[in-house]
């Protein structure tokens, strides 16, 4: 080893010109590599906190989700935390320049969901309870009605049908559809908002969102899971166990529905569903 070293230095020593040039180049090649690395890292950060802020701060939602099964998502330990969001139905929204947008959808945020779900605040602040409402900006820019900070409204809310079929924001109006009102409430609007994320380009109803506390029988729920880092590297396994499906169908499901043909889907959401 000793010998190695004298050999080495030696060499070093009768061409220093070289040596220098090459210590030059190791140090240039290790600052080139940590700055592209740190380039990477910090994209990718800024990626991701762009994504929270705008899309909301979760993994997985997971829609229409029954008051009893909610123990699901509260007692798994692979669940960092999860928001609920509720339907709370339509109302006429009178003097709409918007023909494909005649309703005002309302939604209501559990306390997490209002946090996490990445609302933006262009004016006033977010509800504090039942009685306070949130509308969207474009609710003026798309639609031409001017509501404002301060405002009361009372609206008839409901179902949309057609013939006997539930419509959601997923499905775009329709001129046969009717609303069937079923209850009637008194909102006092407290803040602007941007478009939130979860109302698609498509949906008929511009999204007002209201606040709600406690959980009740009659509703159903979509939970915005946020995952443990154990818990994301084993995402199709947690993800089955919570859909009460096995983890291979899961995964086959997952992987495989954007290549399979209609009719594999089919098959393959049954044996999901079993």
């Amino acid at each position: 080893m000793n010998l190695l070293n004298k050999i080495t230095l030696k060499n070093l020593k009768l061409n220093k010109k070289r040596t220098i040039v090459t210590i030059i180049g190791i140090m240039l090649s290790v600052a080139l590599i940590s700055a592209v690395s740190s380039m990477v890292f910090s994209f990718r950060s800024s990626l991701i906190e762009y994504e929270k802020t705008n899309s909301g701060d979760y993994h997985y939602q997971f829609q229409n989700v029954e008051t009893k099964d909610l123990s699901i998502f509260e007692n798994n330990r692979n669940i960092e935390s999860y928001s609920l969001t509720k339907s709370l139905g339509y109302a006429k929204l009178e003097n709409s320049k918007n023909e494909y947008k005649p309703y005002i959808y309302v939604m209501g945020f559990n306390s997490t969901a209002l946090k996490d779900l990445g609302l933006k605040v262009i004016e006033g602040r977010l509800p504090e309870n039942e009685n306070e409402i949130v509308i969207p900006k474009h609710l003026q820019t798309n639609a031409r009605v001017n509501y404002k900070v301060g405002d009361t409204l009372t609206l008839h809310l409901g179902d949309r049908m057609l013939d006997q079929d539930l419509l959601t924001q997923a499905n775009p109006y329709q001129i046969e559809e009717t609303l069937s009102i079923k209850d009637k409430k008194e909102y006092r609007i407290v803040g602007v908002i941007e478009r939130p994320s979860i109302e698609d380009y498509s949906a008929p109803g511009y999204t007002f969102i209201t606040f709600f506390k406690d959980t009740e029988d009659s509703h159903r729920y979509d939970v915005f899971a946020r995952y443990i880092k154990k818990g994301l590297k084993n995402r199709n396994y947690v993800t089955a166990s919570i859909l009460g499906v096995d983890e291979k169908i899961y995964d086959q499901f997952t992987n495989l529905a954007g290549t399979l043909s209609e009719k594999k889907k089919k098959k393959v959401e049954q044996e999901m569903h079993k």
